[in-house]
C-alpha cells in the first residue's frame, strides 16, 4: 500500500459502520482453518504483527496479516465470507449483529485513537473547545459523535462550537497544518503525523486534549473507549476454538511488548502501515493499545454503545446488542 493509499483508508475505519448489509440473515458456514488475519489500516494493527511473528500460534498454526483497504472490499468479503475474522472498528460489529450477521466481537484492541492537536498551548477540558475553530472527520461518525456525546453529558451547546467537517483525517490534518483551524480531531498515527509535519514547517503542534480521560471524567466511568477489535463470524470461531483462543492470547501479550520495544514494533508495523518508522514509534504508545477479551469488559463497551445509540441508533444497527455479541459460545 502506498503512502497515499494509506492516508486514504486510514479513514476507513470509521466510514465502515455506513456500508450496506445486504447479507444481513446470512449465517454460512466457516469451517476453513485459520489463514489470513485481517487488520485495519490503523495503529493495532501493530498487534496483529507482532503475534504473528511472535506468538505461540504461529509456531502451530502460521498465518498472514493482511490489511483491508476500503469499506466495499470489507462489505464483500464479510458478505461472500472470505473475511471471517477482521479488525473493526466496535460498533460496526454491533451494527453487523443487529442487522443479523452472526458475529463475536472477541477483543478490544484500542481504548480510544482519537486526540485533539492544537498549536502551542493544551487545553484543560472539553469546554475548552468552546470559541476555537476546529476541523473534524466524518460529521455524525465517531469524532463527530464522540464530541456530540461529550458535550451534551457536559452541558455545552454543542451548536456554539465552531466545527468545520471534512471528509477524511488526513484532510482535517492537512487543513490544521494550514492554519486554517485552531485544533485538529485525528486518530492515530495521524495525530503524531501531524506533530512530526509541523515541525516541518515551524509548528509546534501538540496533543491538547485527551478525549480518553475526559470520557472517563464527564461521563463518570472508566477513561477508556472501546473503539476497535476483533469481529470473528461465530460459525468460524466455534469451528477453530483454540486456534482463536490462541491468537487472542498472542494479542493481549504483544500489547506490553508493543509499548516497551516502541522501535523495533514500528519496524514489524511497517509492513502494514507506510509511515516513517519513527511516526510509528511514537504513535504507538499513544494509541491506547489494547488487547481485552470484550467479555470481561461487556459493560464498558455497552455503555460506549448505549450513547452512540442515543445520537444515533442507526450506528449500532438500529438497536442495542446483547452480550451475546462478545463470546464465541
Amino acid at each position: 500500500m502506498k503512502r497515499r493509499e494509506l492516508l486514504k483508508s486510514a479513514a476507513i475505519g470509521i466510514a465502515a459502520s455506513q456500508i450496506p448489509f445486504a447479507y444481513a440473515g446470512e449465517k454460512p458456514k466457516q469451517t476453513s482453518p485459520l489463514t489470513t488475519v485481517w487488520g485495519a489500516p490503523v495503529a493495532p494493527v501493530a498487534l496483529l504483527g507482532v503475534a504473528a511473528r511472535q506468538g505461540k500460534l504461529h509456531k502451530t498454526t502460521p498465518y498472514k496479516v493482511k490489511i483491508w483497504k476500503t469499506p466495499d472490499q470489507l462489505r464483500a468479503a464479510i458478505a461472500k465470507g472470505t473475511m471471517p475474522i477482521t479488525m473493526v472498528p466496535s460498533y460496526v460489529a454491533a451494527n453487523f449483529a443487529s442487522r443479523g450477521k452472526d458475529v463475536v466481537l472477541a477483543n478490544i484492541m484500542t481504548f480510544g485513537l482519537l486526540q485533539m492537536v492544537a498549536r502551542d498551548s493544551k487545553l484543560n477540558s472539553v469546554e475548552d473547545l468552546v470559541g476555537k475553530k476546529i476541523v473534524i472527520p466524518f460529521k455524525n461518525d465517531m469524532p463527530d459523535l464522540v464530541i456530540q456525546i461529550l458535550c451534551k453529558n457536559a452541558g455545552i451547546d454543542f451548536a456554539a462550537l465552531d466545527i468545520q467537517y471534512v471528509a477524511t483525517p488526513p484532510e482535517a490534518m492537512a487543513l490544521f497544518l494550514k492554519q486554517r483551524a485552531e485544533l485538529a480531531f485525528l486518530p492515530e498515527p495521524l495525530t503524531t503525523a501531524a506533530i512530526f509535519k509541523g515541525k516541518m514547517t515551524g509548528q509546534n503542534v501538540v496533543r491538547a486534549l485527551d478525549f480518553q480521560q475526559e470520557w472517563g471524567r464527564i461521563m463518570k466511568t472508566k477513561p477508556i473507549i472501546p473503539q476497535a477489535g476483533m469481529q470473528i463470524d461465530r460459525s468460524f470461531y466455534q469451528a477453530n476454538t483454540a486456534t482463536i483462543n490462541q491468537l487472542l492470547t498472542d494479542i493481549n501479550v504483544a500489547v506490553p511488548w508493543v509499548l516497551e520495544n516502541p522501535q523495533s514494533a514500528a519496524e514489524i508495523a511497517s509492513n502494514y502501515l507506510p509511515l516513517p518508522k519513527p511516526i510509528l514509534a511514537a504513535a504507538l504508545p499513544n494509541a491506547y493499545l489494547a488487547g481485552t477479551r470484550s467479555a470481561d469488559i461487556a459493560d464498558d463497551i455497552l455503555f460506549f454503545f448505549e450513547q452512540l445509540y442515543k445520537l444515533n441508533p442507526k450506528i449500532v444497527g438500529g438497536k442495542m446488542p446483547s452480550k451475546k455479541l462478545f463470546t464465541g459460545a
